[in-house]
């Protein structure tokens, strides 16, 4: 596949492959044998062990899905600030899905969905190589639903072709894709978090709307989302009270 990308750092380097059981765990490997310079991008038609967060299958056909995953080498970014990421990249899928459906709604489900009219249409994941208290590397995996029909019953998810009925060559998605990437990474190497914080959470889905929730234990409460602290966690104001959720604390009823 050639793409003609009009980017500096994201996807100037671009692996391709049939399959691989999972472009996150190819990426980890060749940058721990360090042979992976900064923005290359692995991508696959299949991944036969494709995961998201908490060790989720990602369900994808062969072929019909934007399956890859992208070195990043964040300069300044500690560890204690890794979740800046999950803001950047989702901020750029969300960006780029406007630009492809501008009349919908388009929002992001903390922490690493994102949604089209409150169906998920893509999902990141992110995985951190730390050196001492410095992130050396970051492996960023992105799945977006671009022409898959079906998803199993348990799942609440669409695609771009559900959208709008209509299909979509991924080879002319990508470089649209890289852009709003770069675009969001510069943001972050230039320092602009409140900028970056400021849209992240104009986008984060029901935000300032009261909604149900389950803790942990199986207990359902009412509350209402605030946004989320430096370290990711989702910060929920329940009966007056701001409590913090990290991500196996708290699951959406609403």
């Amino acid at each position: 596949m050639k793409l003609n990308n009009n980017t500096n750092i994201i996807g100037k380097s671009f692996l391709e492959f049939d399959i691989l059981p999972s472009t996150n765990l190819y990426a980890i490997s060749k940058i721990k044998a360090n042979d992976l310079d900064e923005g290359t991008v692995i991508f696959a038609h299949c991944q036969s062990e494709g995961r998201g967060q908490m060790g989720t299958v990602w369900e994808s056909n062969h072929g019909e899905n934007i399956l890859l995953s992208i070195v990043l080498k964040p300069n300044g970014v500690s560890p204690m600030q890794q979740f800046i990421l999950n803001k950047i990249i989702s901020l750029a899928v969300c960006d780029f899905m406007k630009n492809m459906f501008p009349n919908e709604k388009i929002a992001i489900k903390w922490p690493n969905d994102i949604y089209v009219n409150q169906q998920k249409i893509a999902g990141i994941l992110i995985q951190n190589i730390l050196i001492g208290q410095r992130i050396a590397a970051s492996v960023v995996g992105i799945g977006i639903n671009v022409n898959q029909n079906e998803f199993s019953g348990k799942l609440n998810a669409i695609s771009m072709k559900m959208v709008n009925n209509q299909n979509f060559d991924v080879k002319n998605l990508l470089p649209i894709l890289f852009e709003h990437i770069e675009y969001w990474y510069l943001k972050l190497q230039n320092r602009e978090n409140f900028i970056i914080d400021k849209h992240y959470l104009s986008h984060l889905y029901l935000k300032g709307a009261l909604s149900q929730f389950r803790r942990s234990n199986g207990a359902v409460f009412d509350g209402t989302i605030l946004g989320v602290d430096e370290m990711g966690k989702l910060k929920v104001d329940v009966d007056g009270v701001v409590e913090v959720f990290d991500l196996k604390e708290i699951g959406f009823l609403s």
